[in-house]
């Protein structure tokens, strides 16, 4: 019998990987648990995913917000899914919130649930942000920490992955 708990984690991962095949439905931020995003970069989603690690009070991460948007415009009809996963603390949400309608955000921003306790973080490697991985069609890590947005040698990877 499944719990509550339960459910919501599922219903929680349909909505990730609805969002990862549906490009136009991946512009709304939401909420995800760290172990449900652990999954779901762990099953194929027939995208290649970069994984965007950040926060509202990182200035490098900031840095990347025009970079991202350019790499959003110009993969937008590929299968190329971006998705920010914000670290915050939970008092930053509501400041997460308003940092996406402010900068335009765009790609899947998902706000992970108490991240800074999160074994997530260790088992990815991911003691400094922003921090980038790629993830090909079949789920596997092809960078564990791919070049940021701003470096030329992210396109050029993804050239190599024929996006």
């Amino acid at each position: 019998m499944f719990t509550f708990s339960v459910i919501m984690r599922y219903l929680m991962l349909f909505t990730l990987l609805f969002c990862l095949m549906t490009p136009s439905l991946a512009q709304k931020a939401e909420q995800i648990t760290l172990k449900d995003l652990q999954l779901a970069i762990n099953t194929s989603s027939e995208r290649i995913q970069v994984f965007n690690f950040w926060a509202t009070w990182c200035a490098p991460c900031k840095y990347e917000f025009p970079y991202l948007k350019e790499l959003n415009t110009e993969y937008a009809n590929t299968d190329l899914a971006i998705v920010s996963l914000s670290i915050d603390e939970p008092e930053n949400k509501e400041k997460w919130i308003q940092m996406i309608k402010d900068e335009d955000l765009k790609g899947i921003q998902l706000w992970a649930e108490d991240a800074q306790n999160s074994e997530f973080l260790g088992a990815y490697g991911v003691s400094a942000i922003p921090r980038f991985i790629l993830i090909d069609k079949e789920g596997k890590i092809v960078d564990a920490n791919a070049p940021r947005p701003s470096d030329p040698k992210l396109r050029m990877i993804l050239k190599e992955l024929n996006l």
